[in-house]
């Protein structure tokens, strides 16, 4: 668990959207950080693969909320997924986006796909689901659409989902995009998105610093710029894709 400061711990409108997040539903105090940070209500939050790329830190040791981006979001990868779902499947006439509308970042992230859609010429479903019937809903839709390939969006919600989400693709034959390894290891056929484990280093590096003292406002904005990506071949033969030996020269990991 990573903690992470809140200006008013009583504030109906929290600092951090970490309290978005599944598990910011306690608090602890930590009596041992530096005087900048001592004596600070953390609310606690569960990092994973899924968890909203900003983190902020605020400290109230002024008596004002003092805000700045930590860890600045990790690299897009909308455009560069949509590439590879073409590479893939190349006579596809249509893909899908599958977001969750809860999330607050669905907008940003709907539009980002939309644009780098419209850039490559590609022909782009969006259907968004926060439960699970709403899932199966939407991939019977695409189905019925037959789309050539899903991008689902990398949201925590559709990541909890995600061994129904392979399932149903699998059950409607429907090639699954993904942002998170973990859906790879799962069963899912590829991903392409940012280090996790490059990003939990890079989170661990700032909070190392803060408890050694330094103020969170001085620290630089960083982003995390490793990508990996990973195909499962023994979802692929059960799909009946032959993946093209330039998808396979450049994954960072093949899972048989």
């Amino acid at each position: 668990m990573i903690g992470c400061p809140f200006s008013q711990p009583t504030s109906s409108v929290p600092v951090c959207p970490c309290s978005l997040r599944p598990g910011a539903n306690r608090w602890r105090w930590l009596p041992r950080q530096p005087s900048s940070l001592r004596l600070q209500p953390y609310r606690l939050f569960s990092l994973s693969p899924a968890t909203p790329s900003l983190s902020v830190w605020s400290t109230v040791s002024t008596g004002q909320a003092e805000t700045r981006p930590a860890l600045a979001s990790w690299p897009r990868s909308s455009k560069s997924r949509l590439q590879i779902a073409q590479e893939l499947i190349p006579n596809a006439e249509a893909l899908a986006f599958l977001a969750n509308p809860n999330n607050p970042i669905t907008e940003s992230a709907t539009r980002e796909m939309q644009l780098a859609a419209a850039t490559l010429g590609q022909r782009l479903f969006v259907l968004k689901a926060s439960t699970r019937a709403e899932i199966d809903a939407a991939f019977l839709e695409f189905a019925g659409r037959r789309v050539g390939g899903v991008l689902p969006q990398g949201d925590g919600f559709l990541f909890g989902q995600r061994d129904q989400i392979i399932s149903l693709a699998a059950q409607h034959a429907i090639p699954g995009i993904y942002s998170q390894r973990e859906f790879v290891t799962a069963g899912g056929l590829m991903s392409y998105g940012s280090s996790i484990t490059d990003g939990y280093r890079q989170i661990g590096t700032y909070a190392a610093r803060i408890l050694k003292g330094e103020r969170p406002s001085d620290l630089p904005i960083q982003q995390s710029t490793k990508v990996d990506l990973v195909i499962n071949l023994k979802t692929a033969k059960t799909l009946g894709l032959n993946i093209p030996l330039s998808l396979l020269g450049r994954a960072n990991e093949v899972i048989e």
